[in-house]
């Protein structure tokens, strides 16, 4: 079972797997570095922000997609490990873009 069937994140929080950081070390051999980048790909999404006149505000981000986080906060987000996994909760507000989806 997925992540994103197991877990249901409330309001504006989303579940995101990191992606490791790449180090070029040529322009043919990549090594995966220690490090975590700051991007990571949705796995489970919120329902929304309850805005002022009482209905749901969908999140612009949606399953699958890859995103970049606020550089540098990746160790200020909470993270959860499932079956060995390592996920990071994050809220949408902390998503500074989407990668490769135009009109987003």
């Amino acid at each position: 079972m997925t992540a994103s069937a197991r877990f249901t994140p409330l309001r504006d929080y989303i579940l995101v797997r990191p992606l490791d950081r790449l180090k070029n070390l040529s322009s043919i051999i990549e090594v995966v570095s220690d490090e975590k980048d700051t991007r990571g790909e949705v796995v489970a999404v919120g329902p929304g922000i309850l805005n002022d006149i009482g209905t749901v505000t969908p999140l612009d981000v949606e399953i699958g997609d890859r995103v970049c986080f606020g550089n540098g906060t990746y160790l200020s987000f909470p993270k959860i490990d499932i079956e060995g996994e390592e996920f990071l909760v994050v809220r949408e507000a902390d998503i500074c873009w989407i990668e490769g989806r135009l009109g987003a």
